[in-house]
């Protein structure tokens, strides 16, 4: 019998848009204050380190792989899983060169390992299910382990701990050991690997500070600490300037105040794109959220260096391959047909109050679109915002961003 084969979500259906919403909002407004005794429960786990010192294959190497963002559609979640389950993989280097990957003993899940929502059956069919036949012929079977990011949190982490915290139960054939959100291995080199759980608002609770604190006495002071988080808030600081939620004070505060240890490489996903900063003293920034989720923009906003004096040293996709890319915007109404429905009925709504409170200007706009776009030509670009109440009420209203920003780029070139 062959599985239910998930299409990939469609972000902007109606539906998803309205429970997206209603689980966000309830999430942030009553997630801290709902019933904690599954996460008390957690939290009084018997969990120390992970000790994988001495799992080095004979040449003394040790691999892990990194997946975040998966769970999708089918095609994308299997395709990462199948490569991931390959004993070997070969990949090109940009300078041409043959680079042979191993398979790894550990993989870690970096965060949002289900969309849209969170719940036992969409873990099961989103991800569950592509990485159990993925691994069905494998010769290897990784352990697991998983730190929960938002689209997990949605339901206060109730399906997440009963896939990935029950070492009993497994996920999809292989081993799971972790009994709460955050872990730490001990890998071979003197290498260490922590992941930490910042739950919705970029926050430590109690348990979870103490017992990093544990863990940090076991850490050797020469010893390179890999730190796995939830968001790349480096990259968000570049978004929201001044939003707490988006700051990297806490991971300064936990590098700092908990673990008193310099780390070594920041590992996370959240952000569906590849990029890695470096600083002059070798410590990493990478973001690699390409576990099969829809592809996010990486030239916006421009990362070239972020706080704490880290440049940009690749990026997948290139910026110009990325910006070539978001032409594909123009097809949104055709890719979009049940969102084209919502905009029908919000066109509606506005054309018929607009055209009683502007109603010349409103008239031109509205005559046909290559007079809308001649207008917003002709229109300063001081002036664009002044007069958005013009154009709102043009069909295929999200073209009007798009106009906007053509006549502005025009205004810049005469």
């Amino acid at each position: 019998m062959m599985p239910y084969r998930s299409k990939m979500v469609c972000w902007y259906d109606p539906a998803v848009l309205a429970r997206s919403a209603a689980l966000v909002a309830i999430a942030n407004l009553f997630g801290r204050n709902s019933d904690t005794r599954l996460i008390e429960a957690l939290a009084t786990q018997p969990q120390r380190h992970f000790d994988y010192a001495n799992a080095a294959d004979a040449s003394g190497e040790f691999w892990f792989d990194f997946v975040a963002d998966l769970g999708d559609g089918w095609n994308s979640t299997f395709a990462v899983a199948s490569a991931v389950a390959e004993s070997t993989l070969t990949v090109t280097s940009e300078a041409g060169e043959s680079v042979k990957t191993q398979g790894g003993s550990v993989l870690v899940f970096g965060g949002d390992e289900v969309y849209p929502y969170p719940s036992k059956d969409a873990y099961t069919k989103r991800t569950e299910t592509p990485y159990a036949i993925a691994w069905g012929g494998a010769a290897r079977h990784p352990d697991i382990f998983a730190v929960p990011g938002n689209h997990d949190w949605y339901d206060s982490l109730v399906a997440f701990s009963r896939l990935f915290c029950r070492p009993e139960r497994g996920f999809a054939g292989c081993r799971t050991q972790q009994t709460r959100s955050y872990f730490a291995l001990k890998l071979p080199g003197n290498w260490w690997l922590l992941a930490i759980d910042l739950q919705l608002d970029a926050d430590l609770d109690e348990p979870q500070v103490s017992y990093f604190q544990e863990i940090a006495k076991q850490i050797a002071a020469d010893a390179n600490v890999i730190l796995c988080v939830p968001t790349p808030q480096w990259i968000y600081e570049k978004s929201y300037p001044g939003h707490r939620s988006y700051e990297d004070a806490t991971l300064v505060d936990f590098e700092q105040q908990i673990l008193k240890h310099k780390v070594a490489v920041y590992l996370t996903g959240d952000l569906h794109f590849y990029k890695r900063h470096e600083r002059e003293d070798g410590v990493q920034k990478i973001v690699s959220g390409g576990g099969g989720a829809f592809l996010h923009p990486t030239h916006a906003p421009r990362t070239e260096s972020v706080r704490g004096g880290f440049k940009q040293r690749a990026s997948y996709p290139d910026e110009e391959t990325s910006e070539k890319l978001t032409w594909r915007n123009f097809l949104f109404p055709l890719l979009n047909p049940r969102f084209r429905a919502l905009l029908i009925v919000e066109h509606v709504v506005r054309q018929h109050f607009l055209n009683r409170r502007h109603p010349a200007e409103h008239q031109q706009a509205c005559n046909s679109y290559p007079a809308f776009l001649g207008l917003a030509i002709k229109t300063p670009a001081a002036d664009l915002a002044k007069k958005r109440h013009v154009f709102e009420g043009v069909p295929w209203m999200c073209w009007f961003t798009i106009c906007e920003h053509l006549a502005i780029r025009a205004k810049r070139l005469q």
